[in-house]
């Protein structure tokens, strides 16, 4: 059996090899987008793929980049998140 600390750097080898969850941000609120990209950048398993500040721009994206994770604000111009969902659904 190997020792621990082999045993937990092999874990962590395999971690950092692991795909991250991809996550597309829409808000029409710039610094609502900064505090998600933020927040989310302390997760080692999570990306930013994309930002949106419209629910059109967000389709848009969400199109480009097929993120795994979409995150929409209810009320945005052009086009709103629950607009938007329907949209942005893998087919």
């Amino acid at each position: 059996m190997q020792p621990r600390h082999r045993r937990n750097e092999r874990a962590a080898r395999d971690f950092d090899r692991t795909p991250k969850i991809r996550i597309l941000i829409a808000d029409d609120h710039a610094v609502v987008r900064d505090g998600l990209v933020a927040m989310t950048g302390k997760w080692t398993d999570m990306t930013v793929v994309a930002e949106a500040q419209n629910g059109q721009e967000a389709v848009e994206q969400w199109e480009r980049h097929r993120p795994d994770v979409s995150l929409l604000d209810v009320r945005m111009p052009v086009l709103d998140g629950v607009g938007a969902t329907p949209l942005c659904q893998h087919e």
